[in-house]
């Protein structure tokens, strides 16, 4: 009898020591894209995109969200279809409401159906970028809630580049891409002339580059002087 108890309480214990490790494991090593929900509003102000991260994992203090660029949030916003011009673009900040929400007004967009790229950088270091997808019925009216915010409509592209407004055009450099190879990727922005405009930070960088592949799957933000993890 007493050998049964022994082996009954080691068997119990050995379950709940695999319990344990398994939450651990689930909570805290492997890593899953955080649950969350996107929506839009419309209101007084104009069309709001509202996210709102529903994960339990938010409430470790490991994951506790921190600035980076001076903001908690970076959502990225980029048409699928665009024809032969650059897609319409976004890049918003949406604000702290609490309790793991947040908002912003869309400025003026085009319709049609967007990729979203939320981005994410947590207290004990780590960085996740959030995916998901959207759908304007109609085109959004004027708006923006960050003073940083960013964006731009379908623009034609020519062998000089994509006008970025204000008499400025940005041309993409690099060439011979081949799979599975480093690229230098290589920027000019420059005047109706052709001379080099002078650039101040933005965000605290020279420059900001999203790279998307083709059909959505891969998705980088990156910048001249290196993109490090907290």
């Amino acid at each position: 009898a007493t050998a049964s108890l022994g082996v009954a309480a080691m068997l119990y214990g050995g379950w709940a020591w695999w319990a344990a490790e398994d939450r651990r494991h689930d909570t805290r090593v492997l890593f899953r894209q955080f649950n969350h929900e996107l929506t839009r509003q419309s209101g007084a102000d104009g069309d709001e995109l509202r996210l709102r991260l529903t994960d339990s994992r938010l409430g470790l203090s490991q994951n506790r969200l921190v600035p980076d660029h001076g903001r908690l949030i970076h959502l990225f916003l980029i048409a699928e279809e665009a024809g032969t011009g650059a897609p319409a673009f976004a890049h918003l900040h949406p604000r702290d409401t609490g309790n793991g929400s947040f908002s912003a007004l869309l400025p003026e967009l085009p319709a049609g159906r967007y990729r979203v790229f939320t981005e994410l950088s947590h207290a004990a270091g780590m960085t996740q970028t959030l995916t998901n997808t959207f759908v304007l019925a109609a085109p959004t009216s004027p708006g923006g809630s960050d003073p940083d915010d960013a964006w731009s409509d379908s623009s034609p592209m020519t062998n000089e580049g994509v006008s970025v407004g204000d008499g400025l055009t940005l041309r993409l450099e690099t060439a011979d891409v081949r799979a599975g190879e480093p690229v230098v990727l290589k920027t000019r922005v420059s005047w109706a002339d052709g001379s080099p405009a002078p650039l101040e930070p933005y965000l605290r960088m020279l420059g900001h580059a999203a790279i998307l592949r083709d059909d959505g799957v891969v998705f980088a933000h990156l910048h001249p002087a290196g993109s490090l993890s907290m």
